[in-house]
């Protein structure tokens, strides 16, 4: 593994992906013969898992053009290099599966971490704004009483 580019898995609206420009690098292959080969997956296989595993978009080369990319989540990415082959392409496929399993374990531990950081469980504060607006209109119409189990309990 002599290449110096590293394979790179970043979060588009909460979905680890890649490129297939870094794909690319990575693997020492022309962009166009990824572009070729992901065009051809989108050929043979179904719509349903194309178009949310594979996603055009377009950056810009160093003489200013615009040219096409795709990003590509983890089974998007799995399909694609499942043709690659030998030692070197073995060790890549490792090293992005890598990627994706610590992008992952980051978003589970953030998720973890979120009801954490407000101060109390997500129940917890659903009950206690239900218990609040029932004790404001117990508050309010005094002559009313709620049996509810968050006004009684």
């Amino acid at each position: 593994m002599n290449n110096i580019f590293t394979p790179t898995v970043t979060l588009v609206d909460g979905t680890p992906r890649t490129t297939s420009l870094n794909v690319a690098e990575v693997f020492g292959k022309r962009h166009d013969v990824v572009i070729r080969g992901i065009r051809d997956l989108q050929d043979k296989c179904p719509e349903e898992f194309t178009a949310h595993n594979f996603v055009v978009s377009e950056y810009t080369d160093s003489t200013g053009r615009k040219l096409p990319m795709y990003t590509m989540t983890r089974d998007g990415f799995t399909l694609l290099v499942m043709g690659f082959t030998g030692k070197e392409a073995l060790a890549w496929k490792i090293r992005y599966i890598e990627a994706f399993n610590a992008m992952e374990k980051k978003l589970r531990e953030e998720e973890k971490a979120l009801p954490a950081k407000r101060g109390r469980p997500k129940k917890a504060t659903i009950y206690d704004d239900v218990r609040e607006m029932h004790d404001m209109e117990r508050r309010l119409s005094w002559r009313r009483r709620c049996s509810c189990t968050a006004c009684t309990g």
